[in-house]
């Protein structure tokens, strides 16, 4: 994974618990990635990425507002 995006930067959305952030650019390939949070030791560090073919340039991006549960 690239640390950063080589276009400017169009969305942020923090995780419910702050651990984690996501930004969107409009890149042509990994244009969504995922960092982690202020809740963390590694803020500011890369956490994962969408990958590519399934990863068009993204404008905004939105986190759930609260923790999901599993059924």
């Amino acid at each position: 994974m690239k640390d950063a995006h080589s276009r400017i930067i169009w969305g942020l959305s923090w995780s419910n618990d702050d651990s984690l952030f996501v930004t969107a650019s409009r890149e042509k390939q990994k244009s969504v990635k995922v960092w982690h949070g202020i809740n963390t030791s590694d803020v500011g560090a890369p956490h994962s990425e969408l990958p590519e073919g399934e990863n068009p340039s993204a404008t905004a991006v939105k986190f759930f507002p609260n923790r999901v549960r599993e059924c």
